[in-house]
């Protein structure tokens, strides 16, 4: 009876070991996901294409500038996602043509990843 029992435990202790593994292995990717979005890809991968840059750099520099929020505003008075200052947008707006911007396009994700992906 004791041999059963101790077989018996050391079965649910390696039992509970599998799920334990399976668990933190599963955690790393959604942990990952988490810390690294990549919100607004349709217009990341769009205008990282157009201009030749790394999507992953304009995914980061979203993160830092804005953590994914459109609608933000710093203390400077850079605006959207990427944290473009109005004067910089117009003068890219000029250069891609877009000649009907305005300033509160810079709150459109994608307007504002068009402008700040183009800068060179």
């Amino acid at each position: 009876m004791i041999r059963t029992l101790f077989k018996s435990k050391k079965l649910i202790a390696l039992i509970l070991f599998i799920i334990l593994i399976v668990i933190l292995l599963n955690i790393k990717p959604i942990a990952i996901k988490l810390m690294y979005q990549k919100k607004y890809s349709e217009h990341v991968e769009k205008y990282a294409q157009e201009y030749d840059i790394d999507s992953n750099l304009i995914y980061a520099i979203i993160k830092v500038e804005s953590n994914f929020q459109p609608q933000i505003t710093s203390s400077k008075g850079a605006t959207g996602l990427m944290q473009l200052m109005d004067e910089t947008a117009k003068e890219m707006a000029t250069e891609l043509e877009m000649y009907d911007y305005e300033e509160e396009d810079l709150y459109d994700p994608e307007t504002n990843i068009r402008l700040r992906s183009s800068i060179s």
